[in-house]
């Protein structure tokens, strides 16, 4: 049997009764008295609420009752408790059970966030938000219906509240109503701004153009902007149009913060796309005279005080996950940049964590998304991190590759690991590895003392590559089952141009070395001993048609190149990072890619690199919840990196 509780609302005021279903029939609550074992059976459910045990103890349950306002409230705010203890609820039609509310978000310096409120769809006035928050009770009558309402929230979020304050007030909210849907409708940047593009010698796509639109816009309105577009969507050349407009509105000095690696690509960009404006490597003395200002983090770090003498008219920083640990003194002194605007640019704005973003947002407006603490207290849930995505729209310009509106018809992408054996060779020196680490954690624990694993891991890793990189003087062919299973793999693909990635300089050459033999024809070869300057002219050669291959350390060449003459892409080691090597990977996955791209990542069987994959594919955090200190013992590190046969 089921107890019904029907509400409904009258002239005289609201009404309750009670009946339950049994036999799939409906009947009066009186009737119960028919059958003792009913009887039993609903006293027992009742016996499951306060409320509706005090009704039956004092018999007012078996008889239609007055209910006031705070009663009704009760048992709406209580509807999933009433359903769990088997309760159904009915209400009359002028009673709505479930409301659904809308925060209309816009920020910009000069005015609140929350623009405006709305339920069931339709915007609350000044008036009504007026009278809610001075209702006796979280019950109102609005548009013809009596409704629940968190009107202590209403009222709130009707001032000027911060991204924490309305997510913190959202999460209370949802514990206490649980029939209220909140979501969050992001309002355009209220300004309608056009810049003069005169003298810019590109041609923007669309979403492109927008984005300067929208960019040009935000900085008029002091709204500072995450341009967090895909990789390979053309963000450089974005930031390039906007930069010829402020130079055309005589606005002044701008810096643009580039990693190492990329600098001489944004000189050949300026030079190429936006002549008219005048710029300069920073190298000794800041030159005012110029309109843009190129640095690097490294340079920028080095002399924080002769940047920190100057009124930026704008910061831009490419790349800027590199202030993603924000407890680094790079971080800090970015971040403390006096500037009018700010742009930050990166295609994985969240790598490991959400404090990555956090992180970000210092640099941009360091009240927008509260303390550290506050922070990491208040996203503590996917609501609530789905509730920040959304509140943060107003601030974030975020397009992907795959979004089929931007008209790009990129080619498709293929993934797939390819799993190697270690040579016999490889599992001895693996396993020799592995008894010097036990020693080592032996007289570690006998001393009380911690080894450090990180020399470990990277040895063990690079027996997993290729030995040669250890014993240069080993003179067996391709002592390495990756470099077997490179090879077979791209004579199945009858040899196709081909980017190979790995961390290790040595391995590379070795690469080198071997892909020269099996295509019989020298490659190209980048490393972090080229400067920018000669990388880029690298991938100049490469693109020319006339090169099979080219053989990158990831760090030197996972950004800022553009390769997609190459349709194969091999990562012959892993990262610690997935978006490192995606990033990587779009080197060739990006606009003038006119094959399809195929991705192979080499990952050997029973070794700590077949974890690494694992978790990887699990998304976690692998260096900070795998190889941190402070959440594995030296035990546990062992038997992670333990050759294991398969």
């Amino acid at each position: 049997m089921k107890p019904i509780i029907t509400i409904k609302h009258t002239a005289q005021g609201f009404k309750m009764a009670f009946s339950y279903i049994h036999n799939d029939k409906e009947t009066p609550i009186r009737h119960i008295f028919n059958s003792e074992a009913l009887v039993e059976k609903f006293y027992k459910i009742c016996c499951r609420d306060e409320y509706l045990s005090e009704l039956f103890n004092s018999e007012r349950i078996f008889s239609q009752i007055n209910v006031s306002e705070p009663e009704v409230v009760s048992i709406l705010k209580k509807l999933e408790h009433y359903q769990k203890i088997g309760c159904e609820i009915k209400l009359s039609d002028n009673i709505q059970a479930i409301s659904k509310m809308e925060l209309s978000v816009s920020k910009s310096k000069r005015e609140k966030m929350i623009q405006r409120i709305s339920m069931d769809g339709v915007e609350l006035s000044q008036d009504e938000i007026r009278k809610i928050g001075k209702a006796l009770n979280d019950f109102i009558f609005f548009n013809g219906k009596w409704r629940v309402v968190d009107s202590k929230l209403v009222s709130n979020l009707s001032k000027d509240v911060s991204i924490l304050e309305t997510i913190k007030a959202l999460k209370q909210s949802k514990s206490d109503f649980k029939g209220i849907e909140w979501s969050i409708k992001n309002l355009p940047i209220p300004c309608d701004f056009k810049g003069n593009a005169e003298g810019f010698n590109g041609v923007l796509r669309e979403y492109q153009q927008k984005a300067v639109e929208l960019l040009y816009g935000a900085l008029k309105c002091n709204q500072n902007i995450l341009l967090a577009d895909d990789m390979g969507l053309g963000k450089t050349i974005t930031i390039l149009a906007l930069l010829n407009m402020l130079n055309n509105d005589q606005k002044a000095p701008n810096l643009v913060v580039v990693p190492k690696t990329l600098a001489f690509n944004w000189s050949n960009e300026i030079k190429q796309f936006a002549p008219n404006v005048s710029f300069c490597h920073v190298d000794k003395q800041i030159d005012l005279s110029k309109s843009v200002h190129i640095t690097t983090y490294g340079h920028l770090l080095n002399n924080a005080e002769m940047y920190n003498s100057v009124n930026w008219n704008l910061v831009v920083l490419d790349e800027a996950q590199q202030i993603k640990n924000h407890k680094t003194k790079q971080s800090q002194i970015v971040c403390n940049l006096r500037s009018s605007h700010k742009i930050a640019m990166t295609g994985t704005p969240i790598e490991n964590s959400v404090m990555d973003l956090w992180s970000i947002f210092q640099f941009l407006d360091k009240e927008l998304l509260g303390s550290e603490v506050e922070f990491k207290k208040t996203i503590d849930s996917e609501y609530a991190f789905n509730w920040l995505n959304q509140m943060i729209s107003p601030f974030v310009i975020r397009r992907v590759k795959t979004d089929k509106n931007l008209g790009l018809n990129l080619p498709e992408k293929h993934e797939s690991i390819i799993y190697c054996d270690l040579t016999d060779e490889q599992k001895a020196l693996y396993n020799a590895v592995i008894t010097e680490f036990e020693n080592e954690i032996k007289l570690a624990r006998r001393l009380n003392k911690r080894v450090s694993v990180f020399k470990y891991i990277s040895l063990l890793k690079l027996v997993c590559s290729d030995i040669h990189a250890i014993l240069p003087d080993n003179d067996r062919d391709h002592a390495s089952g990756k470099m077997n299973a490179m090879v077979r793999h791209l004579k199945a693909i009858g040899k196709a141009k081909s980017i190979i990635f790995t961390q290790y300089r040595k391995v590379a050459e070795n690469i080198h070395s071997v892909l020269s033999n099996f295509y019989g024809k020298d490659g190209l070869l980048i490393d972090g001993k080229l400067s920018a300057k000669k990388r880029m002219a690298i991938a100049k050669q490469f693109q020319s048609g006339e090169y099979p291959f080219i053989v990158i350390t990831l760090k030197a060449g996972n950004a800022g190149l553009t390769l997609t003459e190459a349709c194969n892409v091999i990562h012959f080691d892993r990262w610690w990072n997935p978006s490192v090597e995606n990033q990587a990977t779009d080197r060739a996955h990006r606009i003038g890619q006119t094959q399809n791209v195929q991705v192979v990542k080499l990952v050997t069987k029973g070794t700590l690199e077949e974890r690494i994959d694992k978790v990887l594919k699990d998304k976690t955090e692998l260096f900070d919840k795998i190889i941190s200190p402070l959440n594995m013992s030296n035990e546990e590190i062992l038997e992670f990196v333990k050759f294991q046969k398969g």
